[in-house]
């Protein structure tokens, strides 16, 4: 008995090989760790101001979120400026994307 042609599926096992890299979730750029960083203090300076904000019950839950991630968001792309200074329009780009997300946070 003559066996099956190999699929589709079994022509793509080729490229899902392990790597050097096992073990690691993701990668990132030494200089975009600052960002990262960011975002990670944003995240409990945004629950706390959340927090401490009167009108934060007459807003639903989900719209809450949103800010406190869009106030990471912000963090995020100001803590990017540092690393941008060379490419003066990326880092102009990266403190209004800041400030913008910051702001829309804020409302």
């Amino acid at each position: 008995m003559e066996e099956p042609a190999c699929s589709s599926i079994c022509l793509s096992y080729g490229f899902l090989r392990h790597g050097s890299d096992d073990g690691r979730v993701f990668d990132i750029s030494p200089d975009h760790a600052i960002g990262l960083w960011a975002g990670l203090i944003a995240l409990p300076i945004a629950l706390i101001v959340m927090r401490l904000m009167p009108a934060r019950r007459a807003v639903p839950g989900t719209v809450r979120a949103a800010a406190i991630l869009m106030a990471m968001a912000g963090a995020i792309h100001l803590g990017l400026v540092s690393t941008h200074l060379e490419e003066p329009i990326t880092a102009a780009l990266f403190i209004g994307n800041g400030v913008a997300y910051l702001v829309l946070a804020a409302m």
